[in-house]
């Protein structure tokens, strides 16, 4: 008994090792195909790296359009929608943070954010300004295009404090050398002490020069809500809409359009779908023609006599080295050269760059695929034969 399973491993084991072995040399004959046919081979790894390049490059820059587009309507981005009570709709924060709680499906978090013009600002350097000030809660730190320069960001429990963050961009206007931290910033004559300096990412706008704590609502907006508040969403614009209005109409308790306002921001979702889907078909036709062209070159034969099975395996191993190096190198050359095209393009026309590693993964993907693919057919229908090269 112990002998027959001695036998038994032996051959499993000499069965394994002619795998191997016909893995191998399919690989060595794949990298002599490779050497052999260098111009071809070398088409192949320009071809996927021409194509992985325009894909990603195209795909990076709309994502980098929709998503500037989205801050141009928000701090929080294109994914959101503002509601505003126009007066007497009764619409209130608590009101809006319920409504989230029981829709967190469909939205990330609501955050009060409202910005208004005409304040006197003034500063210890003596200067006066007519500047814009936003009132907001501690969600625009966390979830907004906001980024605190020095200081600190206004929290929870500033909501009743007379503590401000004053903007990058006028700090020096309103405190020339002076450091603005733990100094007073003056707003219609009223004092507010200075925590932090913040600037807006992204080029988000909707931002004031001064922002404030939504205590400070009713100072300066003459209301104890904010009454603008931003739900940011989780799946879309459109479906959190409509729940909105209805949310809307029953906090104020009658259908009356001219109590509040609904503006939704222009999504991310499908940005560019119909440009992205024409490079990518266009890509892999590229690509498959140059490495089909590349793998109908005749095959070196091969000498060694061998099973069915390793002979499926040893012409997979060769098919798909032949295949996988020149498409493997010219990928990653096309990502790295798709991100810096990508960025050139939005640095000219003025429009940040956000980095999308599905942008970047999904046409790679999509290539080395193809060539898997190719890989297998070409082992399997035996093209090219195996006449000598």
């Amino acid at each position: 008994m112990f002998k027959k399973q001695g036998a038994e491993r032996s051959k499993k084991s000499v069965r394994f090792a002619r795998a191997a072995k016909a893995a191998r040399e399919g690989a060595k004959s794949g990298l002599s195909r490779i050497k052999l046919n260098k111009t071809q081979a070398s088409f192949v790894l320009i071809a996927f790296a021409a194509a992985v390049c325009a894909a990603a490059a195209v795909g990076l820059a709309l994502n980098s359009f929709a998503l500037g587009e989205g801050f141009k309507f928000s701090p929080f981005g294109g994914d959101a929608v503002i509601l505003e009570d126009l007066g007497g709709a009764g619409i209130t924060l608590s009101g809006a943070e319920e409504f989230v709680q029981k829709n967190k499906a469909d939205f990330e978090a609501v955050v009060p954010l409202k910005t208004a013009e005409g304040f006197e600002l003034r500063g210890s350097a003596g200067s006066r300004k007519d500047g814009r000030v936003t009132v907001t809660n501690e969600g625009l730190f966390d979830l907004g295009g906001v980024t605190v320069e020095q200081g600190v960001q206004l929290t929870a429990s500033d909501f009743d404090r007379s503590a401000a963050l004053v903007s990058a961009d006028v700090s020096a206007e309103l405190f020339g050398e002076a450091d603005p931290v733990g100094g007073s910033v003056k707003i219609n004559n009223r004092p507010y002490t200075v925590v932090g300096i913040f600037s807006s990412d992204y080029g988000a706008e909707n931002l004031g020069d001064v922002i404030l704590p939504g205590g400070a609502s009713r100072m300066l907006l003459g209301t104890a809500e904010v009454g603008r508040y931003v739900f940011i969403t989780s799946d879309g614009v459109s479906a959190a809409e409509s729940k909105i209005k209805t949310f809307a109409e029953s906090a104020s308790g009658r259908l009356k359009t001219g109590d509040y306002s609904i503006t939704a921001g222009p999504g991310t979702d499908g940005g560019g779908t119909g440009a992205k889907s024409v490079v990518y078909i266009v890509m892999l036709i590229i690509c498959g023609i140059v490495l089909l062209m590349f793998l109908l070159f005749p095959a070196r034969s091969g000498e060694t006599p061998r099973s069915l099975k390793n002979e499926i395996i040893y012409r997979v191993s060769r098919s798909l080295c032949a295949a996988l190096i020149p498409a493997f190198a010219g990928t990653v050359a096309g990502a790295a050269l798709g991100v810096c095209a990508a960025f050139a393009y939005t640095r000219v026309c003025g429009v940040p760059m956000f980095v999308s590693a599905a942008e970047i993964l999904m046409p790679a993907g999509a290539a080395l695929v193809l060539a898997l693919i190719l890989a297998a057919v070409s082992a399997f229908l035996r093209f090219g034969g195996d006449k000598n090269a």
